[in-house]
């Protein structure tokens, strides 16, 4: 009776981690196909949190859309760790843990490149584009500073006698 009785809760145990690892694995796919396709709205739940991202909504749609790949992939992680509870047999849970910290470590990934193309496009706004004036033409550029060799010499002489 008592061993009948365990062997029906592991089964009930197993069975609720597998619907909680589904579910998850439902989330993160949704979340992620909704962030690769720029369709995630702008919301203070569900994304990346840095100040970086709130500037524009063209810069939350770009990072978001670079991360959404990898949250992705951790969605799928998270589904492959959910079917080995169904089966009741224990040691195929080493599958679940196993897909668990993939999927942790796809999401993590998404998440820290997402904040820092963040950083970049943000710079890239600010500076102007990519080398940091809105032309191309060399004449308009600041003049490069004149560096005094003599007075260099003399500091260099000062400074070993």
């Amino acid at each position: 009776m008592l061993v009948a009785w365990l062997r029906h809760g592991t089964v009930v145990s197993m069975v609720v981690l597998g619907c909680v690892l589904a579910a998850l694995a439902v989330v993160l796919l949704l979340v992620g196909v909704l962030a690769w396709t720029r369709h995630l709205p702008g919301n203070k739940y569900v994304g990346i949190k840095v100040p970086e991202v709130r500037e524009s909504r063209e810069v939350w749609d770009a990072v978001h859309q670079f991360a959404g790949p990898l949250w992705l992939a951790s969605g799928v992680a998270m589904a492959v760790a959910a079917v080995p509870p169904f089966s009741g047999v224990s040691w195929l849970l080493l599958i679940s843990l196993v897909g668990v910290v993939a999927s942790v470590y796809f999401f993590g990934l998404g998440s820290s490149m997402g904040a820092r193309a963040a950083g970049v496009l943000v710079r890239e706004e600010s500076s102007g584009g990519c080398c940091g004036s809105d032309s191309n033409n060399a004449s308009d550029a600041a003049p490069a500073p004149q560096v005094d060799f003599a007075a260099l010499r003399r500091a260099a002489g000062a400074a070993d006698a």
